[in-house]
C-alpha cells in the first residue's frame, strides 16, 4: 500500500505493520536507516513516486515503512515482512588506482584491508565506488533504493536485522585494480636522474 501525505494516518500504518520499534538499551536492534535515494519504483497500478526522492526506513513490529521525501512532498510505503518475495543488496564496482608511493599505495602493499586503506586515498583519482542498491520485491510493487557505496557495510548490518535471510541475496562485485604506470615512470625517471647526477659528481671529484 502507498500512502500519500494528505491521507496519512499512523493508525493506518500500524494496522498493517504493527507499532514502531522503540529504543531500548537492552536491545541491539537498529530502529531504522537513512541515506537512501529512490532509484526506481515499479507498480502495476501506475503509482508514480519521483526518482531521486530522499528515503529512510523505519522498523515496525511486523515490517518497516519507507518514507520518501521529494521537494517536501512525503510518501509512505509500509511493507510487512510477509509481503517481501525478494530482497537484493548489491555493492557495485570499486575502482582502485593508487599513485605509486602514495600513502594509499603503501598501505595496500602492507596488506591493510581496502575498507580501511581507502580512507587515505584521493577520492577523485585513487579510489571510486559506485552506488550500492537494495531492491525489495513484493506482489504489489518493486522498489529500488540506492545509497553511497561507502555505506555498504553499515547498510548490510541493518538489512540483516530485518530477519529476511530466506529471501535475501547479497551481490558484491570484486574491485578493479589499475596500475599507475605513469607515476611509476615519472618517479623512476627522477630517481634515475638523481643517481646519475650523484655518480657524475663523484667521478668528477675523484
Amino acid at each position: 500500500m502507498i500512502i500519500f501525505e494528505n491521507i496519512i494516518s499512523e493508525n493506518q500504518i500500524q494496522s498493517l505493520i504493527g507499532k514502531p520499534l522503540v529504543f531500548s538499551f537492552r536491545s541491539i536492534k537498529t530502529l531504522g536507516s537513512g541515506g537512501f535515494y529512490l532509484h526506481k519504483f515499479k507498480s502495476p497500478n501506475n503509482v508514480i513516486i519521483e526518482e531521486g526522492a530522499k528515503c529512510n526506513i523505519q522498523l515496525y513490529e511486523k515490517g518497516f515503512c519507507i518514507k520518501c521525501n521529494y521537494s517536501n512532498k512525503l510518501t509512505f510505503i509500509p511493507i510487512s515482512f510477509k509481503e517481501i518475495k525478494s530482497e537484493i543488496l548489491t555493492r557495485f564496482e570499486e575502482t582502485v588506482h593508487p599513485y605509486y608511493l602514495s600513502i594509499f599505495w603503501i598501505l595496500l602493499k602492507l596488506g591493510v584491508p581496502l575498507r580501511i586503506s581507502r580512507h587515505f586515498a584521493n577520492k577523485r583519482r585513487e579510489y571510486k565506488i559506485d552506488f550500492m542498491h537494495v531492491v525489495f520485491k513484493t506482489d504489489a510493487f518493486d522498489i529500488d533504493l540506492k545509497a553511497s557505496g561507502f555505506m555498504f557495510g553499515s547498510q548490510l548490518k541493518f538489512i540483516k536485522t530485518l530477519e529476511l535471510s530466506d529471501v535475501l541475496e547479497v551481490i558484491i562485485k570484486p574491485p578493479v585494480f589499475k596500475q599507475d604506470s605513469f607515476s611509476f615512470f615519472i618517479i623512476s625517471s627522477l630517481i634515475a636522474i638523481l643517481m646519475l647526477s650523484i655518480m657524475f659528481f663523484l667521478f668528477k671529484w675523484v
